[in-house]
């Protein structure tokens, strides 16, 4: 066997090199000078570096330090909680806040597996946040509550190089506030059931003993009328009309509490039939005020089929009523909003100046005297009633002398608008 050739010693020249193809030359040798020589060759560099190139590399060090420095206390002075995590879900960096939280020294963090420290997390909505915003390289916002200081997160979830930044936001004050919101919405469904219920039993129950009175006042009239004196027959007049008023009242009353408490469960109503029942029972109010009512294709809803017939009935009675010194003419038609179908009954009638046009809404509200135009101020209160509960909403435009026009909203059934 022949000995390797020595190597030259402290030689740049590369022809100097043992090759491959050199009689006695093996793979072991040749890789032993590539490395001597790889190794002088950094010695060197580092011996032909200036003063100067040597003191920009410290400077920038210590820019380097000062910045992560900076970096650290911005994000220490951040209030919420805010950590980030590595490729591995390792900590890299986690503020006084998030140390906090999570009841640790924040030294004990750093380097840490987020599982590790904080195992209650594993299987929650903050693993399946950390996983899929890794997963889809996008932000990921869910609410938490941390249970050993019971308050309430908003977490952000941000893909961070090749890890994650969490901020956990406060928002224990908006929680508190909408969940006293939603404990006073059942107080006030439940009061307003039980109301409702009340007032149905009252007037239910009061309409025997006022038949009653009305029964013996009109006996009364018939009668003593003439037989006594002017005072006499004044005074039972009186209380005629006061009893029958007060029918009048209860029964609207009783009419207007049975709307949710005695109503049905909602189904595909065709609101062109609805409309079509409401005309029928009109129909002497049409015929003798010579009206003239239209209407447009009728959609198919989400409902109660009773009740929408008696919206389009106190609807076009109302425009009956109030027509003014013209033949009314009334037309009802119905276009897509959204989710739902919009329906706007319209008439020429004697109109509503817009100071007024809350008021008409409200039970038992009268614009004008009794002398002027009948009824109890209860059939637009019940329209509005009707519409709440279907989830819709219920408004007027209108002008003085200019007509009215009466908009409505009612659900589409699923999928049909």
């Amino acid at each position: 066997m022949t000995t390797p050739a020595p190597l030259p010693e402290k030689s740049g020249d590369p022809g100097e090199w043992p090759r491959l193809s050199d009689e006695g030359a093996g793979v072991e040798p040749l890789a032993e000078a590539l490395a001597s020589h790889a190794a002088q060759a950094a010695d060197r560099a580092r011996l032909s570096l200036s003063p100067q190139r040597l003191a920009g590399e410290q400077d920038a060090l210590v820019e380097v330090e000062a910045t992560r420095s900076r970096t650290e206390q911005i994000l220490d002075s951040i209030v919420d909680p805010f950590f980030v995590l590595g490729a591995d879900l390792r900590f890299i960096f986690a503020n006084a806040g998030a140390a906090q939280m999570a009841g640790l020294p924040r030294e004990s963090l750093t380097g840490a597996r987020v599982w590790d420290k904080l195992p209650h997390l594993v299987g929650t909505e903050a693993e399946r946040a950390y996983q899929r915003a890794r997963a889809e390289a996008a932000p990921v916002k869910f609410e938490e509550h941390h249970e050993p200081s019971d308050r309430w997160f908003e977490v952000h979830v941000y893909p961070a190089l090749d890890g994650i930044s969490v901020v956990y936001h406060d928002v224990t004050r908006r929680k508190r506030a909408e969940e006293a919101l939603e404990q006073r919405a059942r107080e006030l469904a439940r009061k307003n059931a039980e109301l409702e219920q009340f007032a149905y039993v009252a007037a239910h129950d009061l309409q025997e003993p006022l038949r009653m009175i009305a029964s013996y006042t009109q006996l009364l009239a018939r009668r003593y009328r003439g037989q006594l004196d002017s005072d006499a027959d004044e005074f039972i007049a009186f209380a005629v009309d006061g009893v029958t008023r007060m029918q009048g009242l209860i029964g609207d009353l009783l009419e207007f509490s049975r709307i949710g408490t005695q109503g049905r469960a909602f189904s595909r109503v065709d609101s062109g039939a609805a409309l079509s029942d409401a005309l029928d029972n009109l129909h002497t109010a049409i015929m003798e005020s010579g009206a003239r009512v239209t209407h447009g294709e009728l959609p198919d809803v989400l409902g109660d089929e009773a009740e929408l017939m008696q919206l389009f009935q106190n609807l076009v009675s109302n425009a009956l009523k109030f027509r003014g010194e013209r033949a009314p003419e009334v037309h009802i038609s119905a276009e897509p909003k959204g989710s739902a179908w919009q329906f706007c009954v319209r008439d020429r009638g004697i109109g509503i100046a817009p100071e007024l046009w809350g008021r008409i809404f409200v039970i038992f509200q009268r614009l004008h005297g009794r002398g002027e135009y009948k009824g109890n101020g209860i059939g637009l209160a019940i329209c509005k009633k009707i519409v709440e509960r279907h989830g819709g909403q219920i408004w007027v435009e209108s002008e003085p002398g200019q007509g009215s026009s009466f908009f409505f909203t009612i659900a589409a059934p699923a999928g049909e608008t």
